[in-house]
């Protein structure tokens, strides 16, 4: 796994978009119950969000409402971890492997939490984080991607420093 800072969560989830080959026409299931940086980041790579809906006791995205929605141009899940509460990432992460789908986490209101025992980023592919002044650990402005695969994590580190290399 790999950790890396960004200038903020939305450019976490706009680097795990990149890094997952999310492209136009592509759609990406997520939910409605979110900032919109979740939604604009799918619709910046001319990608479709496919809104999932709602557990109404947590506004949580509903995982079991899920595979109704994927279609064959379906490449990932974008789930948003919210106030303080996690989705149940086993199903979740069981969904993406049986749908060859890339599994986007935001965890910008979510830091600190954890599902049965997982920690946001644990399961899913990438896993975008927040220290806006708003959250609860918070740097003023600023974010971080976790990637699973380290590769990627190279990649992205290159990527949002406009291809510099640093040694560090």
């Amino acid at each position: 796994e790999d950790v890396f800072a960004t200038s903020s969560c939305t450019s976490a989830l706009e680097l795990a978009l990149l890094l997952s080959g999310i492209k136009e026409n592509d759609e990406v299931i997520t939910t409605p119950m979110s900032w919109v940086a979740s939604s604009n980041v799918i619709l910046n790579r001319g990608a479709r969000p496919i809104f999932c809906d709602i557990d109404p006791s947590t506004g949580l995205i509903a995982v079991e409402k899920i595979p109704e929605l994927i279609t064959k141009k379906t490449k990932g899940i974008l789930f948003v971890d919210l106030y303080g509460q996690m989705p149940n990432i086993f199903k979740l992460r069981a969904l993406a492997d049986k749908h060859n789908l890339i599994l986007i986490e935001d965890a910008a209101h979510a830091l600190e939490s954890s599902y049965q025992g997982v920690k946001p980023g644990q399961l899913s592919d990438f896993c975008a984080f927040s220290f806006h002044a708003a959250k609860n650990i918070t740097s003023g402005q600023g974010g971080a991607l976790s990637c699973r695969n380290t590769e990627l994590g190279k990649k992205g580190r290159i990527l949002r420093r406009d291809g510099v290399i640093n040694d560090e």
